[in-house]
């Protein structure tokens, strides 16, 4: 997620109300702490230009790392 974010030029605190979420949720995120919920994944597709299946796919590939 953060290169789409660094992609778009936004930091996490521009993100934030996009999502509805804090920036410290968005730094667990980035740094695989926690997951976004399905709610948040939903608006990170829209937010970003991608499918859901896509945004899935990559939360799946860094639990796996």
């Amino acid at each position: 997620m953060k290169k789409y974010r660094v992609r778009r030029d936004w930091s996490q605190r521009v993100l934030t109300p996009k999502l509805n979420v804090t920036r410290q949720t968005i730094s667990k995120w980035e740094l695989d702490k926690s997951y976004p919920d399905l709610e948040s994944l939903i608006r990170l597709s829209d937010l970003f230009a991608v499918s859901t299946n896509f945004c899935l796919t990559l939360v799946k590939q860094n639990a796996s790392d």
